[in-house]
């Protein structure tokens, strides 16, 4: 592991494993905890992802972090499924239905 640098994107808090729940909270804490990338437990180590320099932790910059993968937006995953069949342009512009309301429900008779 490779010292720290000040706002290097894979900074983390390299913490004694017995203490890594403390240290994960008081970085929550804080607001600084990276959430793109996992906790990592290497040995008797864990390194906890941080967005910034903290002086009560040792900092290391991670050799290999470990990135959660982004979920795709919802809506862009629908625009590009619908792209190219022609709902994306018709999309608001739906045929209006008429109900006919002389149509009258009976009740068994």
């Amino acid at each position: 592991m490779s010292r720290a640098t000040p706002k290097s994107p894979s900074l983390a808090a390299i913490v004694k494993r017995e203490d890594a729940e403390a240290a994960l909270k008081r970085i929550i804490c804080l607001g600084l905890l990276d959430k793109s990338r996992k906790v990592i437990r290497r040995e008797d180590r864990v390194e906890i992802p941080v967005l910034g320099e903290l002086g009560e932790f040792d900092m290391v910059v991670q050799d290999r972090p470990s990135f959660y993968r982004k979920l795709p937006d919802l809506t862009a995953a629908l625009r590009a499924t619908a792209k190219g069949t022609g709902l994306v342009k018709s999309a608001g512009k739906e045929d209006p239905v008429e109900l006919d309301s002389s149509l009258t429900l009976r009740n068994g008779s």
